[in-house]
C-alpha cells in the first residue's frame, strides 16, 4: 500500500445485505445471480475525500480568524476553490473544496499545504464506511455467546457481571429505537455534519437514530454503488450484541446486558468523513467538540466497526489518543477482505485504520468452529479475535445458511425505518462488540479500570484458538475468566430509591442494585427519625432491589436508605429517602406588577412541610443572581423590582424543605 485512504464497499454489499437475505426481502433492484457470479465483480469502488482537515503548530492557528484568514492566503495563492469550513475537535480546522473529489486529487493539494511553515498537518477528510460484511426468545440462536467451540463464555461470565453502571458508546450508524434496545440506550450524538449524507434533513444535532443508509446506484461518485443498496441499520445490530435488553422473554441478549449504550452517529448514506469520526471520538470520551454539547455520560468503552484501508493519520491518532488519555479504552476492528488478497496486501490488517493505530484494540473475526473467518484480517496489529460468524453461499453469491452468523437487533426497512426485526450477520464489525462487551463487563467490576489495564486482562485471558487462526492475536475472548481475573471488585451504593404506597399503611421501598453478581452479601433498610433510628429487618441479599416499610414506621418526616455489607466486610450506605416527598410548583408565570415591577407566580402543592424557603432567581445573557426570598412555600408569589424586570430576563424558583433538600424550576419568561 503507498498509505492512500482506500475505503471499499464489497463487505457491505455482500456480506450484510446477503446476510439478512433469509429475514428480508428487498425491494430494490438486487443483482442478479449472474450479476453476482464473481465476489470481484463488484469491482473497486472510488477512493474519495471530502476537503482537508489542517491543524497548524502555533497556538493562534487553533483560532477560526486565524485559520480562516490562512486558508484564504492559501487558496489564492494557489488559486484553488479552498474555503474554510469549521472547526474540528482537536483544535483542528476542515477545509472545503466544494464537492467530494478523489482522494488522490485531494492529497495533491494537501501536500502543498503541508508545505507551509506553520502546518502542523494536512489530511484528506477521507470517506469512511462500516466494516459489515437466558430467557431470550432467540437466545438458542446466539451460538456466539454460549457454545463451547466458537463462543465467549457469556453466561459463565453473567454469574459474575452484565457490566452494571459500564458505559459503551457505539460509534457507527445511529440506532433505531427497538424494543429489545431502546431501554439500554443513553443520549447520543449524530455529528454527521453534511445534510445529504445525514440522510434526515439536517446536519448535526442531539438525535443519533438512524433514518436509513439506502444507496442509489452511482450517487456516492465514481459510478459507485453500481446497483441500489438497502439500509444497512449497521449500528443497531452492533448496539445489539454489546447490550441488548436480556432476560425479557423476548428476543436476543447482549454481551453486556447491564451497561448502558451512547449511540454516535458518524455513518450515514455513502459512508462518513474522517473529520465527523475524530469528533465523534473525541465527544464519545467525553471530551469537548465545537459546536456540540457535553456528553454527560463519557464512555468507559468505545466500539468503532469502522475500517477503511491506508495509513493511521494524525487526525485519527490524535483523537484515539485524546481519548484513550481520557480512561476510554477504544475496540475496533481488523478488517473484511481476505476475499482481496490479491489486491489487500493479503488482507494485513496493518493496512488497515484505526486497526492499524496506536492504542486501540483490533479485534479479527472467528467462525464457530473457532477458525479465522474468510474474510477476516490477520496480521501482527490485531490483538485478539472474537466470533464474527461465517455465512454459506453459493457459486453466484447467495446465502445458502445464515445460522452461522451473528445474530442481534435489526430493522425490516429497505430504505426508511420500518418494523423491529432480527437478523444474522457476519464481519469483524460482529466482533468488534462481543470485545467491547466483554470490556463493559470489567468495568461493572472494577470501575476505575485503565485502558492498558483492560487490555492486558482481554489478551491474557483468552483461550486458545481450537480451530486455525494465524496472526489473529492472543486467542478468543474468554468472558468468563477475563471476568474472574477481578479480585478488587467495587462495593457501589444503591441508587434511585422510591418509596411508594403498598397496602394497610404499608410503604414499597425500591432501589437500584449498582453491584456485579460476583459481590455477595446484605442489604438491609434503615430508618432515621428525629432522634433516633434503627434498621428494619430483615436483611435481604445484597442484589434485592425491594423492601416493605411497615406502616408502624411509615411516618411522612422520617429518613430511609440502604445499608449494603459485602462479603468482604466492606460497608456503604445509600442516601436517604423520603415518604414525604418535596414537588415542583405549578401554574408559574410572570406578569406585569405595578410601577414598571414584574411577579412571578406559582401554585405550591407542598402543604405538608413545616419549615420553607422560596428564592427567587434570574439571569440575563451575561449575569444572574438572587431577586429575593420568601419563607413559605405556598406564598404563591414573589415581586421582581424594576431594576430586575426586562423582557430579556429569565426567572425561576429554588425551594429549600426543612430536610434542606433542594429543587429548582426550569427558567421562565415574561
Amino acid at each position: 500500500m503507498n498509505g492512500n485512504y482506500l475505503f471499499y464497499l464489497y463487505v457491505i454489499f455482500r456480506r450484510i445485505m446477503l446476510s439478512a437475505l433469509c429475514i428480508l426481502s428487498f425491494g430494490f433492484t438486487v443483482p442478479t445471480a449472474t450479476a453476482m457470479q464473481s465476489y470481484n465483480s463488484l469491482g473497486k469502488p472510488p477512493t474519495l475525500a471530502d476537503g482537508i482537515i489542517v491543524k497548524y503548530r502555533d497556538t493562534s492557528g487553533a483560532k477560526k480568524a486565524t485559520a480562516q484568514a490562512r486558508v484564504q492566503t492559501f487558496a489564492n495563492k494557489q488559486k484553488l476553490p479552498l474555503t474554510y469550513q469549521r472547526s474540528v475537535s482537536g483544535k483542528a480546522h476542515l477545509l472545503s473544496l466544494g464537492k467530494r473529489q478523489s482522494w488522490k486529487s485531494v492529497e495533491k493539494i494537501a501536500k502543498e499545504l503541508r508545505k507551509e511553515s506553520n502546518v502542523l498537518y494536512a489530511e484528506p477528510n477521507a470517506i469512511m464506511w462500516p466494516g459489515m460484511t437466558p430467557n431470550d426468545t432467540h437466545y438458542s440462536s446466539q451460538w456466539h455467546y454460549y457454545e463451547t467451540t466458537g463462543g465467549i463464555r457469556a453466561p459463565q461470565a453473567w454469574d459474575l457481571s452484565a457490566g452494571v453502571t459500564a458505559v459503551v458508546a457505539v460509534i457507527d450508524t445511529g440506532y433505531r429505537p427497538h424494543s429489545d434496545l431502546a431501554s439500554m440506550l443513553l443520549p447520543g450524538y449524530d455529528f454527521v455534519s453534511n445534510v445529504w449524507v445525514a440522510n434526515d434533513g439536517d446536519g448535526r444535532d442531539d438525535d443519533a437514530s438512524d433514518p436509513g443508509d439506502w444507496m442509489l446506484a452511482g450517487e456516492c461518485g465514481g459510478g459507485w454503488p453500481l446497483w441500489n443498496v438497502n439500509s444497512s441499520w449497521h449500528g443497531t445490530h452492533v448496539a445489539g450484541t454489546v447490550a441488548a435488553l436480556t432476560r425479557n422473554n423476548k428476543g436476543v441478549a447482549g454481551v453486556a446486558w447491564r451497561a448502558r449504550v451512547v449511540p454516535v452517529r458518524v455513518l450515514g448514506r455513502c459512508g462518513g468523513s474522517l473529520a465527523d469520526i475524530a469528533d465523534g471520538v473525541r465527544w464519545a470520551a467525553g471530551l469537548p467538540v465545537p459546536g456540540a454539547p457535553d456528553n454527560p455520560n463519557p464512555a468507559h468503552v468505545i466500539n468503532m466497526s469502522i475500517w477503511g484501508s491506508g495509513y493511521c493519520g494524525s487526525v485519527y491518532q490524535d483523537a484515539i489518543t485524546d481519548a484513550r488519555n481520557s480512561g476510554t479504552t477504544i475496540v475496533t476492528i481488523a478488517g473484511n477482505a481476505d476475499e482481496l488478497s490479491s489486491y489487500l496486501s493479503h488482507a494485513n490488517a496493518s493496512n488497515y485504520q484505526p486497526g492499524n493505530c496506536a492504542g486501540v484494540i483490533t479485534v479479527a473475526a472467528t467462525d464457530r468452529s473457532g477458525n479465522k473467518a474468510d474474510y477476516s484480517g490477520f496480521g501482527d496489529v490485531v490483538d485478539l479475535a472474537a466470533p464474527g460468524g461465517e455465512l454459506e453461499f453459493d457459486s453466484y453469491g447467495n446465502v445458502t445458511n445464515d445460522i452461522n452468523g451473528v445474530y442481534s437487533t435489526h430493522n425490516t426497512g429497505l430504505t426508511t425505518p420500518g418494523d423491529d426485526s432480527y437478523a444474522f450477520y457476519q464481519g469483524t464489525s460482529m466482533a468488534a462488540p462481543h470485545v467491547a462487551g466483554v470490556a463493559a463487563m470489567l468495568h461493572g467490576l472494577k470501575s476505575s479500570l485503565t485502558p492498558d489495564e483492560v487490555e492486558n486482562i482481554l489478551e491474557s485471558t483468552a483461550r486458545n484458538f481450537p480451530g486455525t487462526c494465524l496472526q489473529c492475536g492472543a486467542g478468543i475472548v474468554d468472558a468468563f475468566a477475563a471476568a474472574n481475573s477481578i479480585t478488587d471488585i467495587d462495593l457501589r451504593a444503591p441508587t434511585h430509591l422510591r418509596i411508594i404506597p403498598f397496602y394497610s399503611g404499608n410503604y414499597l421501598f425500591t432501589w437500584r442494585d449498582n453491584n456485579a453478581r460476583a459481590l455477595q452479601g446484605t442489604a438491609t433498610p434503615h430508618f432515621n427519625a428525629t432522634v433516633y433510628g434503627a434498621a428494619i429487618p430483615p436483611s435481604r441479599d445484597l442484589h434485592d432491589t425491594a423492601a416493605s416499610i411497615p406502616a408502624y414506621l411509615a411516618d411522612p418526616h422520617y429518613k430511609y436508605n440502604i445499608r449494603l455489607v459485602d462479603n468482604f466486610g466492606r460497608s456503604i450506605y445509600s442516601d436517604y429517602e423520603m415518604l414525604l416527598q418535596l414537588r415542583p410548583p405549578e401554574n408559574m408565570r410572570i406578569t406585569d406588577w405595578y410601577a414598571s415591577n414584574y411577579r412571578i407566580w406559582w401554585t405550591d402543592v407542598n402543604a405538608e412541610f413545616s419549615t420553607e424557603t422560596v428564592q427567587v432567581l434570574w439571569r440575563s445573557c451575561c449575569y444572574g443572581g438572587i431577586v429575593g426570598t420568601t419563607n413559605d412555600f405556598d406564598s404563591n408569589g414573589y415581586s421582581i423590582p424594576a431594576y430586575l424586570s426586562d423582557p430579556s430576563y429569565e426567572y425561576r424558583l429554588k425551594f429549600i424543605d426543612e430536610y434542606n433538600r433542594v429543587l429548582y424550576t426550569d427558567y421562565i419568561s415574561r
